[in-house]
């Protein structure tokens, strides 16, 4: 359980990203079988469920410790969450824990069948051997809490780089049904099913992002332009009579969209479509956190296919009848990728991309600069002889926009966390400030921990992890895209969002306010 806790404090950790990959892939190799089933388990959201509450924790703690209770309650804010608050209170451990993680994670499986008074028990005797480190682990896993910021492309990668296995096939598996009380390591890593190998997608070819003017890239005609929608792109997989849907970072999604299983009976047996995923039924589509949102669940509802159906936008043929066409040119691609959705009927959500080819740049640059115009992202751009490749295809997105934005709240200066900024912009109307993001992009390491130890310096209140700080340091935000968000009392948030730089001579009072950010809100479809 010790090495457990290390490592989630390693993924939680402001680490750069290779570090925290090198502790996974270190744990996956030194750890016992059964503690890497359950560590992989864990850390892609197969927990345990809860078995008892935080605040039947915290009364327990308190007679553990000999404390009022008041006086835990009372050092939750310094402390920033009640789970950590609970492990440091409590007395050291008598004697060291020596149990694994499987142990402790197959007790609390257990657990959930057993009376107050048993829980409590073993609760209680766990902390005795725990050190506060693991006491944090296992608190927040026995009530339902436990979250580690372990993506699953990252989560696979590792277990790649510890185990040899294909990175493709691990996707496979980890997306299925699975469940540590039910499988073994080495069936987890190495399936014995054919099938897998069948819905294995080609490698993924992003477009470049287009940086140089875009009359380097020689006649216009040689290019097919594509409307760039803010949407998910993926590889749709139809073999042996199966459908798989895969996004680029090696996650299979095929569960999340069930309303893409006809697709399969209007198609040819042996092919691999490059496509979009887009959320509504009409032109813009709905952003893409929707889509973000549906996948975060395990299944989606009822609610989510009648408010946001899904659809897929056809862009490139990448197999056709089982053969590899990505060595032939784009064109030829296309016309093929044409034909076949030509036998799909209107009523399935699978359509050809609109492209159009401009005969000088001129025009397609007015194109471009209507793109927000419409609600799109950019242009894609794709040369019509290239096969499918790195060189093959530009992004041009559309011109940054930009608000100078007030620095409201700083959050994530504890326990070694990155810190986060919240800006916010003023609504005249009721004189509040009104967030519209929250981002560290854009800040080297060193300027990142100054603003912070700033906000420390000056935190007018606090909420854990939360500070906030007076409405008085000024910044630019430059974001892709404004789009609404039920979630934010502004009722926007900023797509892409990355701070360009501060402006100490800008009082708060000349920045900009919600009403200019809601005027650049592209039509809805």
């Amino acid at each position: 359980m010790k090495r457990f806790s290390h490592l989630i404090e390693a993924l939680d950790s402001a680490a750069p990203l290779a570090r925290k990959t090198a502790a996974l892939v270190d744990y996956l190799i030194e750890a016992p079988d059964d503690d890497r089933l359950w560590a992989i388990a864990l850390v892609s959201g197969r927990r345990p469920r809860r078995v008892t509450t935080l605040r039947d924790l915290q009364a327990w703690a308190a007679v553990a410790a000999d404390l009022p209770p008041w006086l835990l309650e009372a050092s939750l804010p310094v402390v920033g969450d009640r789970a950590e608050t609970i492990a440091l209170i409590l007395p050291p451990p008598r004697t060291p824990d020596m149990q694994p993680l499987s142990h402790w994670a197959v007790v609390l499986t257990q657990l959930g069948h057993k009376g107050a008074d048993a829980r409590r028990s073993v609760v209680c005797a766990a902390w005795e051997g725990l050190d506060p480190a693991a006491r944090v682990v296992f608190n927040k896993l026995a009530t339902g809490g436990f979250r580690s910021h372990c993506p699953t492309p990252m989560l696979t990668d590792a277990l790649a780089q510890a185990t040899g296995a294909d990175p493709a096939t691990l996707a496979h598996q980890l997306a299925g049904d699975w469940h540590p009380t039910r499988t073994s390591f080495a069936a987890l890593i190495r399936p014995n099913d054919p099938a897998i190998a069948l819905s294995q997608p080609f490698p993924f070819q992003q477009p470049a992002r287009l940086t140089d003017p875009v009359e380097i890239l020689g006649a216009p005609a040689d290019w097919l332009a594509e409307w760039h929608w803010d949407g998910l792109p993926c590889q749709l997989v139809l073999r042996g009579g199966c459908l798989s849907l895969w996004l680029p970072d090696n996650a299979l999604i095929t569960h999340h969209f069930p309303e893409f299983m006809p697709v399969a009976d209007a198609l040819p047996d042996g092919t691999v479509i490059a496509a979009t995923i887009l959320a509504g039924a009409d032109l813009p589509p709905l952003p893409r956190a929707v889509l973000d949102n549906l996948i975060g669940r395990k299944a989606p509802t009822k609610r989510h296919l009648s408010e946001a159906p899904a659809r897929l936008i056809a862009h490139d043929l990448l197999e056709a009848d089982g053969q590899d066409l990505r060595t032939l040119p784009f064109d030829t691609r296309r016309a093929r990728l044409q034909a076949i959705l030509a036998g799909v009927t209107a009523d399935l959500p699978l359509t050809l991309s609109h492209g159009f080819v401009s005969e000088d740049w001129p025009a397609l640059t007015l194109r471009h600069a209507g793109a927000r115009a419409v609600g799109a992202l950019g242009l894609i751009l794709t040369r019509r002889e290239s096969a499918y490749g790195p060189d093959g295809a530009r992004h041009w997105p559309a011109d940054l926009m930009s608000v100078d934005a007030v620095l409201v709240y700083a959050e994530g200066q504890a326990a070694g966390s990155a810190p986060e900024f919240t800006f916010a912009l003023r609504d005249p109307a009721s004189d509040d400030w009104l967030p519209i993001a929250k981002t560290r992009a854009g800040l080297t390491g060193p300027e990142a921990e100054a603003l912070a130890t700033w906000a420390r310096k000056n935190t007018a209140e606090r909420f854990g992890p939360v500070r906030r700080v007076p409405p008085e340091r000024v910044f630019r935000i430059a974001f892709d895209a404004v789009q609404p968000s039920p979630r934010r009392k502004s009722g926007l948030t900023l797509l892409g969002a990355r701070i360009l730089c501060a402006l100490p001579d800008c009082p708060a009072s000349e920045a900009d306010t919600i009403a200019t950010l809601r005027a650049l809100i592209p039509p809805s479809g």
